[in-house]
């Protein structure tokens, strides 16, 4: 019965993102449509007065018709921009959601809770779903608590200070991209990005440009 509960529960909040997602989504297309047309309708109003301040010339009808093409190039980077940013939020438009058993009590109680259920929940557009992991956000997650223990639970090592703790992990970020060698790709991130050419020393280049 309990499981049965848990499992009730899980599905209720799953089914509950759904359509505030869905509500945030029109939402945001209905406003940002609001404003596009409010420009268009305004730029369409001042045609002719824009006309002889951008495109001055002795014809004034040529004057309107360059004025009229930029109107009329903005309806035509609509569809362009609708299929580029759409192509770009079907691979990045989906987020995996993970559902945690209720917390145990009693010894044990200090473990994290067990994984239940995953659910792939649509942000934007139509990803592929094959593609959609938490692998990626796991793995980082565990290379911060692992090389930075401010992050450890269960501990006083964390930070007393946001100031502290915004230094303590730019200083992690910036030796695992600069200074740490990436065992696969046997140079640093840094390198294989292309934001520098070589590698960072610890002291001399590390600690003296963070310091300043």
């Amino acid at each position: 019965m309990q499981w049965v509960a848990e499992r009730f529960s899980q599905q209720t909040a799953a089914e509950r993102h759904a359509p505030a997602l869905t509500g945030r989504a029109i939402f945001g297309a209905t406003i940002g449509n609001m404003l596009e047309f409010y420009d268009f309708i305004t730029y369409s109003f001042f045609a002719i007065q824009i006309g002889h301040t951008f495109f001055p010339s002795h014809c004034q009808f040529a004057s309107l018709m360059l004025s009229l093409a930029t109107f009329g190039a903005g309806f035509i980077t609509r569809p362009i921009g609708g299929l580029v940013i759409g192509a770009y939020s079907d691979r990045v438009g989906e987020q995996a959601v993970k559902f945690y058993e209720a917390e145990p009590i009693g010894p044990g109680r200090y473990s994290p809770p067990r994984v239940v259920d995953q659910q792939k929940i649509v942000i934007a557009g139509s990803p592929d779903q094959a593609h959609i992991s938490t692998s990626l956000v796991d793995r980082q997650n565990l290379t911060m608590r692992m090389s930075m223990r401010r992050f450890t639970r269960l501990t006083n090592a964390f930070s007393k200070k946001v100031e502290n703790l915004k230094a303590a992990v730019s200083l992690h970020f910036c030796h695992y991209n600069f200074v740490r060698l990436h065992k696969t790709l046997r140079i640093t991130p840094a390198m294989a990005a292309g934001v520098d050419n070589r590698l960072w020393s610890l002291v001399e280049e590390l600690v003296d440009r963070t310091s300043k």
